[in-house]
């Protein structure tokens, strides 16, 4: 009796769910942890980084790649598919850069910018590169903590070397020499050798 009551019990739940959700087979086989991984009662997107940044060739290219990832909730598409334009609509790029957004799997997109940036000094950086999920981007859309997220654009100044002095003086014995020393440091970039070492 016990065993054709939980039968009944479970046609009914699996029925009652079918008519609710519209025949939405995804969010029937979230409800029965059907694939053996449980749906939260939240989710929440994160991203491997904040900004994209410029190239070391300062030449307004982007060449980072960023990782969106989903906890709690399912991303929904096919290996490879764009998400951007019809699953994700993003705003505020600098103009000559678009970007990508590709399925990897049902937890992670790759997030790619193609392009020259028209212009692309440190003070053309943008910080609100707006990135606005649909609802069919998800297996369930509810309590998607980011599902409207913001990152950067970090584009570097042209490089340049300075120097902490402006004028070496000859030593005080007046003979031609000079004992004086002075740094040089370059933006953006970092010198490549060991310490101690005659450049």
């Amino acid at each position: 009796m016990k065993i054709l009551n939980l039968k009944l019990l479970f046609t009914f739940v699996f029925v009652f769910l079918t008519a609710c959700s519209g025949g939405n087979q995804s969010a029937i086989d979230d409800f029965f942890n059907i694939g053996g991984e449980d749906e939260s009662d939240s989710g929440a997107i994160s991203f491997s980084a904040a900004e994209f940044r410029e190239a070391i060739a300062n030449d307004g290219t982007i060449d980072t790649v960023i990782t969106a990832r989903i906890e709690g909730r399912k991303f929904e598409g096919a290996a490879g598919e764009e998400f951007v334009g019809s699953k994700l609509i993003v705003t505020n790029m600098p103009p000559g850069l678009s970007i990508s957004a590709q399925y990897l799997n049902k937890k992670e997109l790759s997030l790619t910018v193609s392009g020259t940036a028209a212009a692309h000094a440190n003070i053309d950086d943008v910080s609100n590169v707006t990135f606005d999920f649909a609802d069919n981007a998800f297996n369930l859309a509810d309590n998607i903590a980011g599902k409207q997220s913001l990152l950067a654009v970090n584009f570097r100044d042209p490089y340049a070397l300075s120097y902490d002095k402006a004028i070496i003086n000859e030593s005080g014995e007046n003979d031609g020499s000079v004992i004086e020393s002075f740094n040089v440091s370059v933006n953006d970039l970092n010198f490549d050798g060991n310490i101690g070492e005659d450049f």
